[in-house]
């Protein structure tokens, strides 16, 4: 089979060799093209059906597997129907050994050979997801499937952390039934006996229909407080709509971005203050709601917060007001590219999976000797790394977190120095 017989829709078999973050796993096609696909593990023999067809590669979707001798059983029901943990029938340590030499692969493509990559960190609990976005059409509570808007219902989710698993259990007997549809994150501090429920509405149609199953999700024992946004409709907060997450306690509103592996967080903040040792006065780039910013105030460092989410940077102002930190921590609403000027001798960043491709010049003009950049995107981090080094910056040290198992994504912590 050569290339030009190859079009969406064609059938071929391939024995699958090895993941790719992001979630997918590569095979090669008669034609020697990489395959990308779902649902597989290293060592099948799938048939696959092309659904994309480029240059270089192609894209294709499983249709039978015979399993290898490596794979791994799946653990939810919902595996290849539901969109999360493509990599469930690919064992850990394989997942984890796919993750390294992605990282080591990056920064050889850097040209930094001697660069100080320190082992994945992992943690072999099943149960570690501390806070999850589903979607919600009124009839259905779940997610998406694969590469689609098809919603999949979703009843158990073996990977949420106690008490989430309860907690979506009273979402949809509240929401389902109700007119209407959107976002529903679902948060709480693992082993804690009540969470966050928080709804963004994609129709202004069911606000007041949506405003009433909040107000009974608020009496369950399970839900502590709960918000509800809908463009053109005042937000509505019921309860007490936060959770203190972490070592430090850091309260994070219900709308706000926290890590989902909250047990990898904690290791995360310790990574980063060992390696802002000495730091007198640090700014602090796409800060949240401080779950790093309170960790360095506690060891009496400066930081200057900066945060683009407004209802997270005035829960940070309170935070500091009761700690009695106002000296040390200013919060700042801004983009990251228009962090106030200062005399800081370091930066740390932990921007979203796009990565911080616009406040890097505003970085390099700051005079810090010092970045710590924390990623939930390899690719991003390479891409702003190569910046760096191409303009003077010298990579010290990289580690990989494997804070999303199964699901083919990773964190990581980069260290550089002028």
């Amino acid at each position: 089979m050569n290339s030009a017989d190859i079009q969406i829709g064609t059938c071929f078999d391939l024995t699958v060799e090895r993941p790719a973050l992001g979630g997918d796993v590569i095979g090669t096609a008669p034609d020697g093209r990489i395959v990308f696909l779902r649902g597989a593990a290293p060592g099948d023999v799938v048939s696959a059906k092309v659904t994309a067809v480029k240059k270089k590669f192609l894209r294709a979707e499983v249709l039978q597997v015979t399993p290898g001798p490596d794979r791994s059983e799946p653990f939810c029901s919902s595996f290849g129907e539901c969109g999360g943990c493509p990599w469930q029938s690919i064992p850990q340590e394989t997942q984890r050994h796919a993750i390294d030499n992605t990282i080591s692969r990056s920064i050889l493509r850097l040209a930094q050979p001697d660069v100080e990559v320190a082992p994945t960190w992992f943690d072999d609990r099943s149960d570690w997801r501390s806070t999850t976005r589903l979607r919600w059409n009124g009839a259905q509570v779940g997610y998406f499937a694969s590469g689609s808007h098809r919603l999949v219902d979703i009843e158990i989710c073996p990977i949420l952390a106690p008490p989430l698993p309860r907690m979506l259990s009273t979402v949809r007997r509240e929401l389902i039934g109700v007119d209407g549809q959107g976002t529903v994150r679902l948060t709480a501090e693992h082993g804690e006996d009540s969470g966050t429920v928080s709804i963004e509405l994609e129709s202004v149609e069911s606000y007041q229909d949506t405003s009433k199953a909040l107000r009974r999700l608020v009496l369950e024992p399970e839900v502590h407080g709960a918000t509800l946004r809908c463009l053109g409709r005042p937000t509505v907060s019921m309860g007490e709509p936060t959770n203190r997450l972490g070592s430090e306690q850091v309260p994070h509103p219900a709308t706000a971005f926290v890590q989902a592996h909250q047990t990898g967080s904690r290791a995360l903040v310790i990574d980063v203050m060992d390696h802002l040792k000495g730091a007198r006065h640090v700014l602090e780039l796409y800060a949240g709601s401080g779950n790093f910013t309170f960790a360095l105030a506690g060891r009496d460092v400066r930081v200057t917060a900066v945060e683009v989410d407004k209802a997270a940077i005035g829960r940070m102002k309170r935070e500091a007001s009761s700690r009695k930190l106002e000296h040390l921590v200013t919060p700042v609403s801004a983009p990251a590219h228009k962090a106030p000027p200062g005399e800081y001798d370091s930066v740390l960043l932990d921007p979203p999976r796009a990565g911080a491709k616009e406040a890097l010049p505003m970085i390099h003009r700051t005079g810090a000797n010092r970045i710590v950049y924390v990623s939930c995107d390899p690719a991003t981090l390479a891409r702003d790394l190569r910046w760096l080094v191409e303009n003077g910056w010298g990579i010290a040290y990289v580690r990989a977190y494997d804070l999303f198992p199964h699901s083919g994504h990773a964190e990581a912590v980069a260290v550089c120095r002028r």
